[in-house]
């Protein structure tokens, strides 16, 4: 049979994500399997599995997971079979594991310590394709007061002003302040 013919249904169980995950458990899908038991179901040409492994080959040079988190919603609803829903769940999805990531992280995050805080804010900055520049403001204890997004800037360069650094400061009574950079 072809491929681009071939359902779910007609494949046997241990090839079906949803069967595969039942007996062996999630660890042993492929991305490609994660993705498809989430999207459910793919379209007459492709099963879902063959339409998830469209997706995580759609961002050149950045294929794969990290790739496929990128995608904004528009790039996701090109994509013939993928819809408002499954591109809805896509983000979801990635939105989620950074959540979990930085909930993860925040248990022993201590603003002294540089890799800690790096851990903390890894998720955010990891797929960011433009360079940002994060302002991280802290009491006299080093307790997080706030943070500010100062800029969001070319593929290779950020540029502040130290006059706006300190501004920010000021407004947040902050004793101290980290700058983070992508």
């Amino acid at each position: 049979m072809n491929e681009l013919t071939v359902t779910m249904k007609h494949l046997p169980p241990q090839m079906q994500p949803y069967e595969k995950c039942i007996s062996y458990g999630t660890e042993f899908l492929t991305d490609a399997e994660l993705i498809a038991c989430i999207i459910r179901s793919g379209t007459k040409e492709y099963t879902s599995v063959a339409l998830a492994e469209k997706l995580l080959e759609l961002r050149k040079g950045k294929e794969g997971l990290s790739g496929l988190c990128s995608l904004s919603y528009e790039e996701l609803t090109d994509v013939p079979g993928i819809g408002r829903v499954k591109a809805v769940q896509i983000q979801c999805l990635f939105e989620l594991a950074k959540r979990m990531s930085r909930q993860q992280a925040k248990k022993t995050l201590n603003f002294c310590k540089p890799d800690r805080i790096a851990e903390y804010y890894m998720e955010d900055f990891r797929h960011k394709e433009q360079e940002n520049l994060l302002l991280l403001l802290l009491d006299n204890k080093s307790n997080l007061l706030g943070e500010k997004l100062l800029f969001t800037g070319t593929v290779n360069a950020s540029i502040i002003s130290p006059r706006e650094i300190y501004l920010e400061a000021l407004k947040f009574h902050a004793v101290g302040i980290i700058l983070l950079h992508n």
